[in-house]
């Protein structure tokens, strides 16, 4: 029989695992289906579309100092709604990065950087990760006003904060 046995860092138990015998089919509940593969599947066609290419021409056609903030702003747009900055905005941005850096001859540092600050920021939207998680833990009848805090006071305040850090580092960096 195949086991793992591990310690559980907050009891200290052991814990044995048997996997399932290698020749069931694990069964697909709408539970199971975890919306990552989606959306990596999405940022590889439009790479594959050129998206990534109108996304640099844009960005190119910025002023020099406003680079690394309108980068920050495209990250923190697409966290909000994507879900994951790893899976989601890394991917999408990153390859925009490279190509901005060589185009303007800014540093990639405070472009990587800039880009990881706004995706990093908007976490607390509702429809990201983290956020659907807090209102997860919020009691019901709290639940409705939370989700509006999360878009009048959440959102403004951590794009706003990420917008200036990314503006600051762009005065000193850049």
């Amino acid at each position: 029989s195949d086991s793992v046995t591990a310690l559980a860092p907050v009891t200290s138990r052991t814990v044995t695992c048997t996997t399932p015998p290698r020749h069931t089919t694990p069964i697909l509940s709408p539970t199971s289906i975890s919306r990552r593969p989606l959306m990596g599947m999405l940022v590889s066609i439009a790479v594959k579309a050129g998206t990534i290419s109108l996304l640099a021409g844009w960005v190119g056609h910025t002023p020099r100092l406003l680079i690394p903030v309108v980068l920050c702003f495209l990250a923190a747009v697409l966290n909000m709604f994507g879900g994951s900055f790893v899976g989601v905005v890394a991917p999408a941005l990153f390859p925009v990065v490279a190509t901005l850096a060589r185009a303007t001859g800014m540093s990639p540092v405070l472009l990587y950087t800039s880009t990881t600050i706004g995706g990093l920021a908007t976490g607390i939207s509702p429809f990201s990760a983290g956020g659907a998680m807090v209102l997860g833990f919020t009691d019901k009848d709290e639940r409705d006003d939370m989700f509006h805090r999360e878009f009048a006071v959440g959102l403004p305040v951590c794009v706003g904060a990420a917008l200036v850090v990314s503006f600051l580092c762009s005065l000193v960096l850049g």
